[in-house]
């Protein structure tokens, strides 16, 4: 349940948000699936984390609610050649804020490149700072940094082609799970990922870093609930929900997981896990929180766990730049307070403009 202290915190940014209104103008930059992809791994796209055509015809709809302009770049580059011609300095609008989900291409920290281009020109932006655009795209720094502080967190190992295990090995029959360490939506997992060591998973495990080019982490398999926590940036982390994904019939994911295909295709559905226990939506909630305060991050950020049956919960994923359309656990939770789309977009954007 979502108790009075976040809807009095929610109704106060909307309420203040009204100085705002129609003196805003936004500058989306954004990357379309049905764009040409230059850098691009070969069996996983990079397109599954990038907007639908629909998916950014909703994002400017709930902006034009309360913006008085909508500038769109399709990629950093286009962005740049705006912002080096001079055109959003002779935009007539009184704030100029800039917001993107997805960077180009598959270079390690991509996402920390547009917030470094708006330090670099001044330009307002609500999406992540480059300090945590550049954390939380590294999985494992990120991991190592919430283990000193004693983070519910699964056994995790690294592995990477040429060097090997780094560190310690993995057990035998323990069931585990392989994803690259760089990435996000799911590249690069689907029923492979998921296997107790053996010669044929550890072949696995070797090419899935040949063809990302990064380390893998190698994480102890939860089976149970999968369950995200999105969190808005309101100086202090905001989070009104957590959120379950269920896949078909019933809650519980059991030993299923969330492949790359499911997300790419949006086979999946959410519902409210605070409703469903909680106990355990509010604990997950507070650790959520606590864990954006000791990273010190900014923007809207998602944590992912799974629990188990018994009711244990792990951190399992951190991920920068979340996904806000319509079907994503941010317009969900809004949703389920009662909060239109456009409301969900102008508590993500509130915070630059109240400084």
């Amino acid at each position: 349940m979502t108790n009075a202290s976040t809807l009095d915190r929610i109704n106060l940014i909307l309420q203040q948000f009204k100085y705002y209104d129609k003196k805003l103008a936004m500058l989306l930059i954004v990357n379309l699936q049905s764009e040409m992809v230059a850098d691009d791994y070969v069996d996983y796209s990079v397109v599954t984390s990038y907007y639908s055509n629909k998916e950014l015809d909703d994002i400017v709809k709930g902006f034009k609610e309360f913006v008085d302009y909508i500038d769109i770049s399709y990629g950093e580059a286009e962005f740049v050649k705006k912002v080096q011609s001079g055109f959003f300095n002779d935009l007539n609008a009184y704030y100029k804020v800039a917001y993107t989900e997805s960077a180009t291409g598959t270079t390690r920290s991509k996402s920390a490149l547009l917030p470094a281009i708006c330090e670099l020109f001044q330009i307002k932006y609500c999406s992540n700072d480059i300090f945590t655009a550049a954390l939380l795209d590294n999985k494992l720094a990120t991991y190592r940094i919430l283990k000193s502080y004693g983070f519910p967190l699964p056994e995790t190992w690294v592995y990477k082609h040429g060097t090997g295990w780094m560190g310690s090995e993995p057990p035998n029959q323990m069931m585990l799970i392989a994803k690259p360490a760089y990435e996000c939506a799911s590249l690069g997992i689907g029923e492979s990922s998921v296997s107790m060591i053996s010669p044929v998973y550890l072949q696995f495990i070797d090419q899935l870093s040949i063809n990302f080019r990064q380390p893998v982490l190698v994480q102890q398999f939860i089976s149970g609930y999968e369950v995200e926590v999105p969190i808005f940036d309101d100086k202090d982390p905001l989070t009104p929900c957590a959120v379950g994904i269920s896949l078909n019939d019933g809650k519980s994911l059991g030993e299923r997981i969330l492949s790359y295909d499911t997300i790419f295709d949006d086979g999946f559905d959410l519902f409210n896990y605070d409703e469903h226990d909680e106990g355990i939506g509010s604990a997950i909630k507070s650790a959520s929180n606590l864990a954006y305060k000791y990273l010190q991050l900014k923007g809207p950020v998602r944590i992912d766990y799974r629990i188990t049956e018994r009711g244990e919960y792990f951190m399992m994923d951190y991920n920068n730049s979340p996904h806000l359309g319509k079907q994503h656990s941010f317009a969900f939770a809004a949703k389920e307070l009662g909060l239109s789309y456009s409301e969900m977009l102008k508590i993500i954007v509130f915070p630059v403009l109240n400084l």
